[in-house]
């Protein structure tokens, strides 16, 4: 028989999850038109343990995920204890060299809320990357914001919880993450990370998006100079996560992504002709990719996000690819998108003098998640 799981503050969650406790989907629970997911992990961040009760009870922890759709009946179980998460989508990048990534998505959280009935939610839409152009070596073409993350009332501002997107990369200005100020929540909020301005030649990655241990990773840029190759800039780390690093020397190198909250995770950049960056893992930022006088590689994704529950969580920013010195329209390639949730994308690459640029990546979409105990 499926169990559902009543937690209760102890030590010994290690040994529960050690013994194979999965995330069980409920769709049939009373008062429930959607999917319910009862994840274990999550008390890695609450600090609880989980114990079985009997299918169809209202006593316990349960987790509400929603990443598509716009009404949610709430439970009849429902109950004032009760934690609502938002995250914003991230923003798409610029297509092209001088290009900038998109930023991250914005977390808020809401605590012991007064839920019942049907509520609307808009789940923000990752902003999607520019198109690429075979007319300008530097693109021309600017990404698009995500989309705000809110559940409640018919705007952001109104709503019970919710947390802005993250702004588009152009090839003129970074991507700004989403703010802080903007977002609803009675008991956190936090901003997503920005792209970074770029340097002359320079690629730039995409901002990791906030969650609940803090503010979204900033990418770095790429630095290069005139008849120059240069590698792409890494994509920031997701909440509580780190900065991208440092663009290297001009050798064509890739920069490192951000890591995820909590250490690791961070995608590595390229370093040796046509390898790309690696992608980021666990909310980790992507690497930037390798550049030659006749090549680019292309960036990493950003990672998916875990920090929430498990398996859920705030993504990293995706690493920006290379740009080559010469003007070989076969060198363009895709920017890489943001990770889930939020993460936002990164630029294409492009030869300096060519005439063919990659389309920029995508930023991650939103996600609301909702935690309440009996």
């Amino acid at each position: 028989m499926t169990a559902l799981y009543k937690w209760r503050r102890a030590a010994a969650l290690a040994s529960l999850l050690a013994g194979g406790a999965a995330a069980f989907t409920l769709a049939s629970l009373p008062g429930n038109n959607i999917g319910i997911s009862v994840v274990p992990q999550i008390g890695a961040r609450l600090g609880v343990n989980m114990s079985p009760v009997a299918t169809g009870s209202c006593v316990g922890t349960f987790t509400v995920v929603l990443t598509t759709g716009s009404s949610w009946v709430v439970p009849a179980c429902m109950s004032s204890t009760n934690t609502v998460m938002a995250i914003g989508g991230g923003g798409g990048a610029s297509n092209g060299w001088w290009g900038d990534g998109g930023g991250g998505g914005a977390f808020s959280e809401g605590t012991n809320l007064s839920l019942s009935g049907t509520l609307a939610y808009v789940i923000g839409t990752g902003g999607a990357g520019a198109a690429g152009t075979s007319t300008a070596s530097n693109g021309t073409n600017a990404g698009t914001a995500g989309g705000s993350t809110y559940l409640g009332g018919t705007s952001l501002a109104s709503s019970l919880v919710g947390a802005a997107g993250g702004g588009a990369g152009s090839v003129t200005a970074p991507g700004a993450g989403g703010t802080s100020t903007s977002g609803v929540g009675n008991a956190l909020r936090y901003s997503g990370g920005s792209s970074e301005t770029e340097s002359l030649y320079g690629v730039d990655g995409g901002g990791g998006a906030a969650g609940p241990y803090g503010n979204g990773g900033n990418a770095s840029s790429g630095t290069g100079a005139s008849g120059v190759p240069y590698g792409g800039g890494g994509g920031g780390g997701n909440g509580g996560g780190g900065n991208a690093a440092a663009f290297p020397a001009q050798n064509g190198a890739g920069a490192n992504g951000g890591t995820a909250s909590g250490g690791g995770g961070a995608g590595v950049g390229a370093s040796s002709t046509g390898s790309p960056g690696s992608a980021g893992t666990n909310g980790g930022g992507g690497g930037g990719g390798f550049a030659t006088a006749s090549a680019v590689s292309a960036g990493g994704a950003g990672g998916n996000g875990i920090d929430i529950d498990g398996t859920h969580g705030s993504g990293g920013g995706a690493g920006a690819a290379g740009a080559s010195s010469g003007s070989q329209s076969e060198s363009s390639v895709n920017g890489a998108n943001g990770g889930l949730y939020g993460g936002g994308g990164a630029p294409g690459g492009a030869a300096i003098s060519g005439t063919k640029v990659g389309t920029g990546g995508n930023g991650g979409a939103g996600l609301i998640e909702i935690i309440y105990i009996n």
